[in-house]
């Protein structure tokens, strides 16, 4: 359903963007894209306003919250919380070092490159305010 409604909407932000004389511009589609993204998250929010029950459930949902599920949620999530906290337990220290910043990280041994592009954690070395100042080699355009 939800992937029927994203062709829906790529049709009608095509069909608001026009077929000029030279086909349909970037910035004429960047900016009907815009208008559909705001135009449906308006519906959304409109509609969750209106049930108050749709916006606890939702609420709940983006949350992640267990409460109502019992024993068979919790034992659902039981694996999955216990990977990811044996994954951070594991990767603590390069992780650590990372949050200092990645001149910092490269001055105390880390290889910075390495861990940013294969660890899962490039959103340390791309997270504010060092994205200004460092160079990541899979982020350049050439």
């Amino acid at each position: 359903m939800a992937f029927l409604g994203a062709i829906l909407a790529a049709l009608l932000v095509h069909a608001l963007a026009g077929n000029g004389r030279r086909g349909n511009a970037p910035l004429r589609l960047v900016l009907a894209g815009v208008i559909v993204s705001d135009f449906l998250a308006l519906t959304t929010a409109v509609l969750l306003i209106l049930d108050e029950a749709m916006l606890d459930a939702v609420r709940q949902w983006t949350v992640g919250s267990l409460v109502g599920q019992g024993r068979a949620g919790l034992a659902a999530a039981l694996p999955w919380l216990g990977a990811a906290l044996g994954l951070a337990l594991l990767l603590r220290a390069r992780l650590s070092l990372l949050a200092l910043g990645p001149e910092v990280a490269a001055g105390l041994g880390l290889a910075v490159a390495r861990w940013c592009g294969r660890s899962g954690s490039g959103w340390l070395c791309c997270w504010p305010p060092w994205r200004l100042r460092w160079p990541t080699p899979w982020a350049s355009s050439a």
